[in-house]
C-alpha cells in the first residue's frame, strides 16, 4: 500500500464518519418525517459504498451479507430500516434501538484492520556461507 492508498483509506473513513454524524443528528430531531428516512436509507448506502472500496484493504473479513448471520452489516442495516419504519409510523421508542444499531455499525467498522504490506511480520536475511579453514601451529 502507497502513500497514496493511505490517505484515501483515511479519506473514506472520514467520510462515513460524516455521514454517520448526518444520520445521527437526522435521528435527534423531535419529528423525524418520512424524508428524513429516506435521507438516513440514502446515507446508508453512502456508507455500504465506502465500506465496500475499504474492504479492499482489509485484513479483517467485514461481512456484509450472509444468509442467516445475525451480525453481518446487511443483517444490521435490515434491523436499522425496519426501526426507521416504525419512527416514521409514531413508534418513538424506537428510537433508542436505533441508535444502539448504528453504533454496532461503527464499531464494526472502527475495529477492522487494514493490511499494510510494507511492514514485515518476519524478517528473512539470507547469509551467504562462510567457509572456515582451521590451521594447526
Amino acid at each position: 500500500m502507497n502513500d497514496n492508498e493511505r490517505i484515501l483509506l483515511i479519506q473514506k473513513r472520514e467520510e462515513i464518519r460524516v455521514i454517520t454524524q448526518d444520520i445521527l443528528d437526522l435521528i435527534e430531531k423531535d419529528d423525524i418525517t418520512k424524508q428524513d428516512c429516506l435521507e438516513i436509507k440514502k446515507k446508508f448506502v453512502q456508507i455500504l459504498s465506502l465500506i465496500s472500496i475499504l474492504k479492499t484493504y482489509m485484513k479483517t473479513n467485514l461481512i456484509i451479507e450472509r444468509e442467516g448471520d445475525q451480525d453481518g452489516l446487511g443483517a444490521i442495516l435490515s434491523r436499522i430500516f425496519s426501526l426507521l419504519v416504525e419512527i416514521q409510523k409514531g413508534n418513538k421508542n424506537e428510537k433508542f434501538m436505533l441508535m444502539l444499531q448504528i453504533e454496532t455499525i461503527c464499531c464494526i467498522i472502527n475495529r477492522a484492520e487494514y493490511k499494510y504490506p510494507w511492514i514485515l511480520s518476519r524478517i528473512i536475511a539470507k547469509v551467504p556461507p562462510i567457509t572456515i579453514s582451521v590451521e594447526k601451529d
